[in-house]
């Protein structure tokens, strides 16, 4: 997004960067992921993340 940094228990966002924001079937949401340019990763993140506890 092109809003201020934001803090997500890692080094501060730049502004300008480009995030992508996932919502869970539960509603939960994670506005501190990673986006990229490329589906292939973006499918690997997630994965990464429903694997994780």
């Amino acid at each position: 997004s092109s809003t201020a940094g934001t803090n997500c228990g890692l080094a501060k966002i730049a502004v300008g960067a480009r995030w992508q924001m996932w919502v869970y079937q539960d509603g939960w949401t994670d506005m501190c992921t990673r986006s990229t340019h490329n589906s292939d990763e973006n499918r690997a993140e997630l994965e990464k993340l429903a694997k994780s506890p």
